[in-house]
């Protein structure tokens, strides 16, 4: 994902929170955002103002009488006027109150006070000064602007060595948040259920059947539609806990995460929330079939011989099954193929009665199942086609997302 084009104030105050910055301000520029870094007279005292030049490229602004190049005499202005987003991190309670209360008496203030764009407040302070009485009350009046956004603070181990709620989020999580309030919101209201991963279908007590999904390409759809506005609903089959970092990110409030092991898990699970979805996305890797009759307990070799005999039988159709219960919802399904891939997915897209099919040619190196990558083909059935370069599961994401919306 990157920022290209975007306008970020990167406001530093006083606070020992402020080593962890320089971080913040490398993936910015990573992700290609033009990023202005801001700091207050006491954040002097725990980072340099060299250091984040270096990492900005451009003059870190200390003063309310620094000039730098802009068409404007009044750096201030110019600087406003033209940011997408204001984060100040970490935010002191000295700082909150400061601009709860109107105070425009350094660049960083100025600078809010002059632009209409969101602003991220990062807060980072003990305990006792987060749970203050006027501390609540200033960060109240500042949410019922509507412009401010509060991430954390996050409860752990401070510098003082107490324990409490008072640590400032880390940068993923506030990378996260970035992309969030960046994001177009053309998904917001929307309803979007959405499946990831691999089911799995039980031989015995300690062996069963599955394939290689890992659910990336699912949970990646998850994600970026949580960052453009929908309320998500997630039902994984079982994935390494590893993968689920960006998700445990997201407010409960928008995003619902259940896990199904079984195709049958998995059913109950999608069809419980079908009729009000708006979109549904099917992108697990279902198993097609499944034991008869799974044993109890382990079977052990020395008893089944030198040959062993499984007798499947088929799995509910999830996709279909869910057609059935929600006409209305705007249906997607996924198609991994190895040959014939357009004519397989055609059919499928037929068959199952969708609006739209995702497939991907998974024999291709590097792309696919377990992959950080993909390439995709949509097709629609008012005979849409669209293809996508390789490109990492997120892009491929927001590929998909901006695809259902504009067809």
């Amino acid at each position: 994902m990157n920022l290209e084009s975007c306008n970020i104030i990167v406001g530093v105050t006083g606070g020992i929170a402020a080593y962890k910055i320089p971080e913040l301000v490398r993936m910015l520029v990573k992700a290609q955002a033009s990023v202005q870094c801001v700091m207050t007279q006491a954040a002097h005292q725990f980072i340099t103002p060299l250091t984040l030049e270096t990492l900005s490229h451009k003059p870190v602004l200390t003063s309310v009488f620094d000039r730098i190049q802009t068409d404007s005499p009044v750096a201030h202005v110019s600087l406003a006027h033209k940011a997408d987003l204001i984060i100040v991190a970490p935010a002191t309670a000295d700082f909150i109150a400061r601009i709860a209360h109107g105070f425009a008496d350094d660049m960083l203030s100025l600078l809010i006070m002059s632009s209409t764009c969101p602003v991220l407040i990062v807060p980072a302070m003990e305990p006792n000064m987060w749970d203050f009485a006027m501390t609540q009350k200033n960060i109240e009046s500042l949410r019922a602007c509507k412009r401010f956004y509060f991430l954390g603070p996050a409860c752990g181990e401070l510098a003082s060595l107490h324990q409490g709620v008072g640590r400032m989020s880390e940068v993923s999580e506030i990378m996260t948040r970035i992309y969030g309030l960046m994001q177009p919101q053309d998904y917001q209201g929307k309803q979007v259920l959405i499946s990831a991963g691999p089911t799995r279908e039980m031989i015995d007590s300690v062996r069963y059947l599955s394939n290689l999904s890992s659910g990336k390409m699912g949970l990646a759809l998850a994600y970026q539609a949580y960052l453009r506005g929908a309320h998500v609903t997630l039902v994984h089959g079982p994935i390494m806990a590893s993968l689920a970092g960006s998700i445990d990110t997201c407010d409960k409030a928008r995003m619902c995460v259940t896990e199904a092991h079984s195709t049958t898990q998995m059913q109950q699970a999608l069809e419980a929330h079908a009729a009000s979805a708006d979109v549904i996305i099917m992108a697990a890797a279902v198993c097609d079939y499944a034991p008869i009759k799974p044993h109890r307990g382990k079977l052990k070799k020395d008893k089944l011989g030198s040959q062993f005999e499984l007798t499947l039988t088929e799995t509910v159709d999830i996709l279909k099954s869910l057609r059935q219960q929600s006409l209305h919802a705007c249906m997607v399904g996924f198609a991994a193929e190895t040959d014939n891939v357009i004519a397989h997915a055609q059919k499928k897209l037929k068959d199952k009665n969708l609006d739209f099919i995702v497939v991907n040619d998974v024999s291709i190196p590097g792309i696919g199942f377990e992959s950080d990558d993909n390439q995709v083909t949509i097709l629609s059935r008012h005979g849409l086609c669209l293809e996508s370069g390789r490109m990492s599961k997120q892009a491929i994401a927001q590929f998909i997302l901006r695809s259902i919306l504009k067809s």
